[in-house]
């Protein structure tokens, strides 16, 4: 599933906010700054363009094989 994203710094409050929902306000405080790192780290990825000659191989040719 794909949701637009306005920018990073949402995307790391939205993704703290989904973690109080999930786990509790003290928990996810606990938590705060693995969560950041860990959704700043995402949205990057999803940010990242890869052209189709970087994409790994999706299906295995063993019928090559000599």
């Amino acid at each position: 599933m794909h949701y637009p994203m306005e920018g990073q710094r949402e995307y790391v409050e939205l993704m703290h906010e989904t973690a109080m929902i999930l786990w509790g306000e003290e928990e996810a405080e606990k938590i705060r700054n693995h969560i950041d790192t860990t959704a700043t780290a995402v949205y990057k990825n999803a940010q990242a363009v890869i052209p189709t000659s970087l994409e790994p191989a999706t299906r295995l040719r063993h019928s090559e094989q000599p």
